[in-house]
């Protein structure tokens, strides 16, 4: 297994309002858009 992404915050309220953005659709067509890219740059 291995690490590919990480986020850290400085408090939990920081942490929770980040984990709603990436469930949406603009975080998640970030995300999505920013694993494509690491796996084609490592295939």
């Amino acid at each position: 297994m291995k690490f590919i992404y990480c986020e850290i915050c400085t408090n939990k309220e920081d942490a929770l309002r980040r984990e709603e953005y990436l469930k949406f659709t603009k975080g998640m067509k970030f995300l999505v858009k920013r694993l494509k890219s690491y796996y084609k740059s490592n295939l």
